[in-house]
């Protein structure tokens, strides 16, 4: 009876991971135009890309709201970090950003609008009988970039991620996959900021 309880709940881990594969999610209704994005070629983000050159000393990060729904597994203390990881993460992408003398103010908008925790449990059992760990988690990350002035969206990012199996050791922790994710949509924010339309 135990085994045939292991055998289901693994296959039922089995199909959540090929579910889980790192594809952009439907929007959450977050940014305020989704008209200019392109999806990748790899299907793991959106974009669309500056208008203009962004100064990052004149960017203000004003909202990062989580957009994932209701989670019983996560407490609001883990939810209160998860964001402020989210916050971290896109105001050190900016102070790696060159100085743009002419760009203008920007108000930065940003928020978790799907985040799936992982069981340690399940992924060492996995581990031990299939010698992988089946359960994937993640996040998606939406981000926009507007005129402080107009209110016009300058840039815009959707953004999902699940870690790879080189990322192994992140599927034994209940929210390691989620703040990976985090940590990336972060780096993908700064690195599509530095496509102003003068070209780099």
């Amino acid at each position: 009876m135990h085994s045939a309880r292991v055998a289901a709940a693994l296959g039922a881990a089995l199909l959540a991971g090929c579910a889980a594969a790192p594809a952009v999610p439907p929007g959450a209704a977050f940014l305020s135009d989704e008209t200019r994005l392109v999806m990748a070629m790899d299907g793991r983000s959106a974009r669309a890309r500056p208008r203009q050159g962004i100064d990052p000393a004149r960017v203000t990060l004003v909202v990062v709201e989580w957009r994932a729904g209701p989670h019983p597994d996560i407490a609001p203390g883990e939810q209160a970090a998860l964001l402020a990881m989210l916050q971290a993460q896109l105001q050190e992408g900016l102070r790696d950003l060159p100085a743009q003398p002419a760009g203008r103010p920007v108000r930065l908008r940003a928020a978790i609008t799907q985040l799936d925790t992982v069981s340690p449990l399940l992924n060492t059992t996995s581990a031990l009988l299939l010698f992988v760990p089946l359960d994937s988690g993640g996040a998606s990350v939406e981000v926009e970039a507007l005129d402080a002035s107009s209110g016009q969206q300058l840039a815009a990012l959707r953004f999902a991620h699940t870690p790879s199996l080189s990322e192994f050791g992140a599927r034994f922790h209940r929210l390691g996959p989620a703040e990976i994710a985090l940590r990336r949509a972060g780096a993908a924010f700064a690195a599509l900021l530095r496509e102003g339309e003068d070209g780099s």
